[in-house]
């Protein structure tokens, strides 16, 4: 390899990895403030306009980080690796939003216990996956990231449970009227956006691993 390619190699590992880490970080933006908003619920239209925009700015990191590939000659992993790390990081980010999207819709006014321990997960899986976006440059020594990864699974296992045992008790606690079955579907329906942010998270985590494991 020429010096001039090794040095486009390794401002192309700064530029992609840094790109990625730093959008990495609107999941945990967006879950803290979507924490804060659990503060003053319902959630408002301008609390949901809020989510959006900053979901909007990740993907406008996104659109940045995939036309720099397309003009890359020698990207520092393999262009579909990167390219599904984008894609996953994305699920992600948009998974967060609409448990906050949702909550608005559906005019929740309070949360069961179940929904404020998911959400808290959630928070959890946010930082555990910036931390390994961090480390995402140290993909040759794998041992820094998948402490973060191993990490991730274990809170999508906690959030799995957690949802299970919810919609498990909905149905228990259930009565024969028209405000309990409108009262389930709506809950039902919340609890499977949380657990389906919980799972965009768990995927994003494999995406990570299976890059590193291609690029080794």
């Amino acid at each position: 390899m020429s010096k001039k390619d090794e040095k486009k190699k390794k401002g192309g590992e700064k530029n992609y990895f840094k790109q990625l880490y730093k959008t990495s970080h609107y999941a945990v933006e967006l879950s803290n403030t979507l924490g804060t908003m659990l503060n003053s619920l319902p959630m408002t239209n301008e609390n949901a306009i809020t989510l959006h925009k900053m979901e909007h700015e990740a993907d406008i990191r996104n659109d940045e980080l995939i036309d720099n590939l397309y003009k890359e000659f020698l990207p520092p992993i393999e262009r579909d690796d990167l390219m599904n790390l984008v894609y996953s990081l994305d699920d992600v980010i948009d998974a967060i939003e609409d448990v906050g999207v949702r909550l608005f819709m559906l005019r929740i006014t309070g949360l069961k216990p179940e929904a404020k321990e998911v959400i808290s997960v959630i928070a959890e899986m946010s930082l555990a996956l910036e931390k390994a976006f961090g480390e995402l440059h140290n993909f040759k020594k794998p041992k820094t990231i998948y402490p973060y990864l191993k990490e991730i699974g274990q809170l999508e296992e906690k959030g799995d449970q957690i949802y299970r045992g919810a919609v498990r008790k909905l149905f228990d606690e259930a009565e024969n009227t028209v405000k309990s079955t409108m009262d389930i579907m709506k809950w039902r329906e919340l609890f499977e956006i949380m657990e389906s942010a919980c799972t965009a998270f768990e995927n994003a985590a494999n995406r990570i691993q299976d890059t590193i494991m291609k690029n080794n």
